[in-house]
């Protein structure tokens, strides 16, 4: 029974049919709006009854972003819940990436994570620079900093994204220095 927007999302959260019309949706029309509010439905688990998360494999993701990473994470977790995953994330703060890697008084030891995901541009590795084109070395020493700080505070896998080289993206204007930086970036990852 399709039912409208207002009517899935007035209903008591724990009415395992309005979850199932909206993964319906999604599988209908697989838009951003769709995976949104099926990721919602999914968020909300704790008022769901057990039944509706029966069989389930459960996976705790911690992510480290530089840029907007929730329509990224709404997809993976409904895309996830289709395949048997209940995805639990965990997103660092905007603009704390590095602090909530390094210190241990962040969330992320609390959230004992199964995957860390690092999704960085290398603007964020970039040290703070006043004059001169960013230096590869010191923006590969930053990385380390962080992996070491991820992994000296869970044991989780920490999952590496490539640096997106500048010439693919359609709206970047960016000294060719920090295209050289992401070329030289990838390389190194890769020797990680």
């Amino acid at each position: 029974m399709r039912r409208s927007y207002h009517e899935l999302t007035t209903m008591p959260s724990t009415d395992t049919s309005v979850l199932e019309d909206l993964l319906e949706e999604v599988k209908r029309r697989p838009t951003y709006a769709a995976y949104l509010r099926a990721s919602r439905a999914l968020e909300q688990r704790p008022t769901l009854p057990p039944e509706a998360m029966t069989n389930l494999k459960h996976l705790r993701v911690a992510v480290f972003s530089s840029s907007t990473i929730e329509p990224l994470v709404a997809a993976l977790r409904v895309d996830g819940h289709a395949q048997g995953w209940l995805l639990e994330f965990r997103l660092a703060v905007y603009g704390r990436v590095f602090e909530e890697a390094l210190e241990a008084s962040s969330a992320l030891p609390g959230f004992q994570p199964d995957v860390v995901l690092v999704m960085l541009d290398v603007e964020a590795l970039a040290p703070v620079r006043h004059e001169g084109p960013p230096s590869v070395p010191a923006m590969l020493e930053r990385l380390q900093q962080l992996i070491g700080g991820l992994k000296g505070q869970t044991r989780a896998t920490v999952l590496l994204s490539n640096f997106i080289p500048m010439d693919l993206f359609p709206f970047a204007v960016a000294p060719d220095a920090l295209e050289t930086a992401d070329n030289e970036l990838n390389l190194a990852r890769r020797r990680m």
